[in-house]
């Protein structure tokens, strides 16, 4: 389970997910309040989305990923031995280091 901080109509512009936003983002964007109101929501890895979506092997001519700070790890979690990619697009941003690996 991970934790939504919501950015859309409260005290701050911006969304994303608490685990995977870096210490200073977090101090830029999201007051105390803003974290303590965060939604838990239950989670997947993608690779168990794929399994139940596509099945045991699937080829993605294109693949866009923009899931709020958390693309390196959802990466980390694919099995490329059964899912090929011809081309994966990747959100990157200057707040978030470990985004940028992705």
């Amino acid at each position: 389970d991970l934790h939504w901080v919501s950015g859309s109509g409260g005290a701050s512009p911006v969304g994303g997910f608490l685990e995977f936003a870096a210490k200073d983002f977090q101090k830029k964007w999201w007051p105390p309040e803003t974290i303590a109101n965060a939604v838990v929501v239950k989670c997947r890895t993608l690779s168990n989305i794929l399994l139940d979506v596509v099945g045991e092997k699937a080829f993605f001519d294109f693949y866009s990923l923009d899931i709020e700070g958390a693309e390196f790890s959802a990466l980390e979690s694919l099995d490329f031995d059964r899912y090929e990619f011809g081309i994966i697009f990747a959100e990157a941003d200057a707040s978030n280091q470990k985004k940028n690996m992705a």
